[in-house]
């Protein structure tokens, strides 16, 4: 437990490191205190308390992102670039990068015993909403043995991936070519040093949108999308996301759905968890909409987290 106080040499001493520019992180730990506690002695010694970075260049947040999709937690991601939870999640957010969240002990054990009875890592990330590393990462502290990697592409056709890609193809395409992930395409492109086209890229992207649509529910078409979206869609609120997601067969009625919205969004190729990877069942498509007017609207007609096909 952190101290309440500690002596005036201790004082001293903590005014000295935090003037020559050490982390509060540091400090600390260093004096087995809280941060308010800290803040406290360095503002009645008269020293101007440091604000947190404001902003980081592009070139920070692109590190930020690829380390915190690599495992990084935001604590971390905190005090590495000396800046606010609320600035580490904004960058995420605006980035479209799903926010991993922390697992009760009764989740983690869930988890521990649905790996163990033979469900996938990737469907353990779906369920979880949470990356592959924190999933084989909680695995390994509950003694779960990790099983060999079997991804479904071999060599050859990873490198048919790049070579179509690089030949104009779309990662929609591929992804539903060689019935995978839209995001499992872009690692593997990411991973060969490939850099993606703006088309591809959702980062910094403005998609065009009616985000009026939702103001009023008074006519047939914003009542119909609603009931869609209650029945089959997800609102995060936190993110300002609106996932619908439908399976292939009415890939039509999601572009109807994005017409009348006037979106100029492109669709997403998936698979519904409720199916074998190898059932064509489970093959799905999804429309994402980032607009936190629209979630917000959504909300206040009791549209929030819903059920929805995971991909």
């Amino acid at each position: 437990m952190p101290k309440a106080s500690i002596s005036d040499v201790e004082k001293a001493e903590l005014i000295k490191m935090y003037d020559a520019g050490a982390k509060v992180r540091e400090i600390t730990a260093r004096f087995g205190i809280c941060k308010s506690t800290m803040r406290k002695i360095v503002a009645k010694s008269g020293t101007v308390i440091r604000k947190n970075k404001s902003k980081l260049s592009n070139e920070e947040k692109a590190e930020l992102i690829k380390i915190y999709e690599g495992g990084m937690e935001v604590k971390e991601l905190m005090e590495k670039y000396d800046i606010s939870q609320c600035l580490v999640l904004r960058i995420l957010n605006k980035n479209n990068v799903i926010v991993r969240r922390g697992l009760t002990e009764e989740e983690k054990n869930e988890m521990a015993e649905l790996y163990q009875n033979g469900t996938k890592t990737r469907q353990l990330m779906e369920k979880f909403g949470i990356s592959k590393v924190s999933v084989l990462r909680n695995l390994r502290k509950k003694g779960v043995e990790i099983r060999p990697d079997n991804g479904k592409l071999d060599n050859e056709k990873r490198d048919d991936i790049v070579k179509a890609y690089q030949g104009g193809e779309k990662i929609s395409v591929l992804a539903e070519k060689h019935d995978v992930y839209h995001s499992s395409i872009a690692e593997l492109l990411k991973r060969r040093d490939v850099k993606l086209r703006p088309d591809n890229l959702t980062s910094g992207k403005k998609y065009e949108i009616d985000e009026t649509f939702f103001n009023e529910i008074n006519d047939e078409a914003s009542s119909y999308i609603l009931g869609m979206l209650f029945g089959d869609g997800y609102n995060s609120t936190f993110k300002g996301a609106i996932t619908l997601s439908l399976k292939a067969d009415d890939k039509e009625v999601l572009e109807k759905i994005n017409i009348l919205l006037k979106s100029d969004k492109p669709l997403v190729y998936g698979k519904d968890k409720e199916y074998a990877d190898d059932d064509p069942r489970g093959k799905c498509y999804k429309l994402i909409i980032y607009n936190r007017h629209i979630s917000k609207k959504l909300e206040e007609f009791g549209c929030v987290q819903a059920k929805t096909f995971l991909i």
